[in-house]
């Protein structure tokens, strides 16, 4: 199996408001079943790294919008990473003192590894 994982430090943002709120529950992401799909160019390549990302969670807990704060160094990873959070990725809604679902800022990364075996 191809390695493409989300780093298990996540940082969690607060809402996207001009004035940043501690949010008493976070967005919890929720990955659905199936592998990563490692680039095909980038695979071939030998391409590996880590990006690092900014999604953007409604308040049903979907993806909205994804961008890479840091690149992998690869147009094709950076791409894939984007491509994964917003197809494969669903959350748990963040959640406002009064409990009620609010849009949300969640950072991570993915990693890009080949396996040697």
């Amino acid at each position: 199996m191809l390695a493409a994982q989300t780093a298990p430090d996540a940082k969690v943002a607060q809402a996207p408001q001009s004035a940043a709120i501690d949010l008493p529950q976070p967005p919890i992401p929720d990955f659905k079943d199936g592998p990563v799909n490692y680039p095909p160019h980038a695979f071939r390549a030998n391409r590996q790294g880590t990006a690092f990302y900014r999604v953007t969670i409604n308040t049903d807990g979907e993806p909205t919008s994804c961008i890479i704060t840091q690149s992998s160094g690869t147009r094709e990873l950076d791409q894939a990473t984007c491509d994964f959070v917003l197809k494969r990725v669903h959350f748990k809604p963040a959640l406002d003192a009064e409990g009620r679902p609010v849009e949300a800022i969640y950072s991570n990364k993915m990693i890009w590894s080949i396996p040697r075996w």
